[in-house]
């Protein structure tokens, strides 16, 4: 028996309701799934937490294989299977606190390497930059292209749809027709650019680090948290979020205010 009647099965599940680097991605997760433990007609918990334990073995942090399995339990809801692990069983030991962030000599030096090598480099750096957009944030909007006036942001993990103005110094280099650019061309090219910088480029790094970068960042300027969240189009489960409502206009030129990254692209000030 082999692999491939399980990852057709797969792919039919996911159908047109996930983006196409998505379905690629989470059917190779789930072909390596399937190559390490083997083509079954039932798995066991045993199964699960094994190939957890191979993945640590072989140096995922435990965040990446928390995202991988829940990629294989897409396989396994794809061909009919029970979910063998209960919610909170795997035990899985803790990653660094907050994963990798550039610094803001880090950040400058990637703005200039991509002031340096054009469109789409320095539309998808400024989009990151200013408003930490998640990878498959960026190829949704590179997918359709922008008019350089306002920025709707259908937010990943369920988060709250985004709309933005757009900076003037920033309206000509957010000007840009569509282009097929997956996530894994997305994070190649964060690679390039900052290899262009002169920057050391760590392990599992990418265009998250430069959103953990904007959230921190605004914190650090002053802006209040719940403004920070509303801005990033956070979910929250505190009473207070659920009704707070800033008007989208007014809490765009706050942040514009206190931005650290800002300045970067508008001459304010020159980058170091």
């Amino acid at each position: 028996m082999t692999s491939q009647p399980y990852l057709d099965r797969l792919r039919q599940e996911m159908g047109a309701r996930y983006a196409p680097d998505t379905v690629a991605h989470t059917l190779v997760q789930a072909a390596h799934f399937l190559n390490q433990v083997g083509v079954k007609e039932h798995y066991s918990r045993e199964d699960v937490v094994g190939y957890a334990d191979y993945l640590l073995a072989r140096g995922f942090r435990s965040s990446s294989v928390q995202t991988i399995l829940t990629q294989v339990k897409m396989l396994f809801r794809a061909i009919g299977h029970p979910w063998p692990l209960d919610k909170g069983s795997l035990h899985l030991p803790p990653s660094e606190a907050g994963g990798p962030i550039l610094s803001t000599a880090s950040i400058a030096a990637v703005i200039r390497a991509a002031r340096w090598a054009g469109q789409p480099e320095v539309g998808v750096t400024a989009l990151s930059s200013i408003f930490g957009l998640r990878a498959i944030e960026l190829e949704r909007i590179v997918a359709t292209g922008l008019a350089g006036q306002q920025l709707i942001v259908q937010t990943a993990k369920g988060g709250h749809r985004r709309r933005h103005q757009i900076p003037p110094a920033l309206s000509e280099i957010l000007t840009f027709g569509p282009s097929p650019l997956g996530r894994g061309a997305l994070q190649l090219m964060f690679r390039r650019l900052v290899k262009i910088a002169g920057q050391p480029v760590a392990t599992g790094e990418g265009w998250h680090a430069v959103r953990r970068a904007v959230v921190t960042g605004l914190l650090s300027a002053g802006l209040d948290g719940h403004k920070v969240e509303a801005f990033m189009g956070w979910r929250t489960g505190r009473t207070i979020a659920s009704y707070y409502r800033p008007e989208a206009g007014r809490l765009d030129q706050e942040v514009f205010g206190l931005h650290p990254f800002l300045p970067m692209w508008n001459g304010l000030v020159a980058p170091k």
